[in-house]
């Protein structure tokens, strides 16, 4: 499976970037293309802003699995 690693403080920032030679977004690519998204840092961002990034990351790809962290702890058993 294919396992993205997404800072939930500046990835918004990021799903929003415009290459100025109208290349390909890679954070947008990264999140599209994911089984897992391990959301890091959830503890540096208020439930309101979580929520709303959850929700665009459906938006984007309703398949992947997002599973919440913070410091990149997360349950070994989710991510194989």
């Amino acid at each position: 499976s294919i396992v993205c690693l997404a800072d939930c403080k500046h990835l918004e920032l990021h799903l929003d970037d415009k290459k100025p030679d109208d290349s390909a977004n890679e954070a947008m690519q990264q999140v599209a293309f994911a089984d897992k998204i391990l959301l890091n840092k959830i503890d540096l961002v208020t439930p309101e802003e979580k929520k709303a990034l959850k929700d665009r990351l459906g938006v984007i790809n309703k398949f992947a699995t997002i599973i919440e962290t913070e410091r990149s702890r997360a349950p070994l058993d989710k991510i194989l």
